[in-house]
């Protein structure tokens, strides 16, 4: 999988760029609620913060309306991206760490309880 390239709006002002990462953030927590199946925390997100955070950035950057638009869509897939990517890894290093480490544990454990009774 070829890593995504992200192109996130060129600020000019420091409080722009404070609110596009808080906008960014809050979007990626949405993103995890919702993969997680807390829709409830995901629904007020996505209906109550998301909305705010998406016109506090508007205000303060002094992009067209068309680049703004072209940067939240982009960060939009971004973060959905990244959270599957997260996801899938978890899931991954779950499934080894299940089938494979933990046996080996078990295995390491008794030897050592064997030799402990021998």
């Amino acid at each position: 999988m070829q890593p995504t390239q992200t192109t996130w709006p060129t600020v000019e002002r420091e409080d722009a760029q404070i609110a596009w990462r808080q906008l960014s953030a809050d979007y990626q927590q949405m993103c995890w609620f919702k993969r997680q199946g807390e829709h409830e925390d995901a629904s007020r997100l996505l209906n109550a913060e998301l909305p705010h955070r998406i016109a506090e950035w508007s205000r303060q950057e002094p992009k067209s309306a068309a680049e703004k638009k072209a940067a939240l869509e982009q960060m939009f897939k971004t973060v959905q991206q990244r959270v599957n990517d997260a996801c899938l890894l978890h899931e991954m290093v779950a499934t080894r760490w299940r089938d494979e480490l933990l046996p080996m544990l078990r295995q390491a454990r008794e030897g050592q309880w064997q030799q402990l009774v021998k």
